[in-house]
């Protein structure tokens, strides 16, 4: 019979939102160890805020996205440099969302420039999903404490919708108020995270061969 007994790895999707969100309050307290390569680049580069303005994210689209927009929250010129694999995929959502916030972001061949001198919201800002969740995520996990309400409107379908609902359901969870309608979601100025203990998630992917050995063998 096969048994298995020990701890499963703490998924990355959701250390890497914690994360940011953490960076907007750092009261919040939650386990984050990982050797997640995409994780430990992501802590790595935001304890460099303030520090440096060079910054490395590797291969991760989540932690590389997520942290292009939390930085550009700051003004001033950052470079993040990222693996050339990941700088290959699609990456106009970022570009045109940063552009919409009124921040400029150049691509090279394994890092972009992002100049910036803080966010400028517009009255609405449209969004596309189609290329992948991760955008629109980013936008909304460093949407707290702005200066205005931000409006969004989403264009078509989002890809990876579940990936979208972990974003929202945890923003929700550290105190976000959303306001959800059809193709729009609003966003309320002047929110900051709540000061909480979070219970990290573990990867339930990591799960699945270790169900199947059980299925088979009993």
């Amino acid at each position: 019979m096969f048994k298995f007994s020990g701890d499963l790895v703490l998924s990355k999707s959701w250390l890497n939102r914690a994360l940011i969100i953490q960076n907007y309050q750092p009261s919040i307290q939650f386990a984050s160890e990982s050797d997640s390569e995409d994780v430990l680049v992501l802590k790595m580069s935001l304890a460099s805020i303030g520090k440096a303005s060079e910054f490395y994210l590797g291969q991760g689209g989540t932690s590389f996205r997520f942290f292009c927009f939390l930085i550009s929250r700051h003004p001033g010129t950052w470079i993040v440099k990222a693996h050339t694999r990941l700088l290959e995929r699609p990456q106009e959502g970022l570009k045109d969302l940063l552009g919409q916030l009124g921040v400029e972001i150049d691509f090279k061949k394994d890092e972009v420039v992002i100049r910036s001198a803080g966010w400028n919201v517009p009255t609405e800002i449209t969004c596309s999903a189609k290329d992948s969740s991760q955008f629109i995520s980013g936008l909304l996990l460093n949407s707290w404490n702005l200066e205005t309400d931000l409006n969004i409107k989403i264009q078509g379908q989002i890809v990876s919708e579940d990936y979208f609902k972990m974003t929202v359901a945890m923003l929700q969870q550290f105190g976000m108020k959303i306001e959800e309608g059809f193709g729009q979601i609003n966003i309320l100025k002047k929110q900051i995270p709540l000061p909480q203990s979070a219970q990290s998630e573990v990867d339930v992917s990591s799960a699945f061969s270790l169900a199947a050995a059980g299925v088979i063998a009993g």
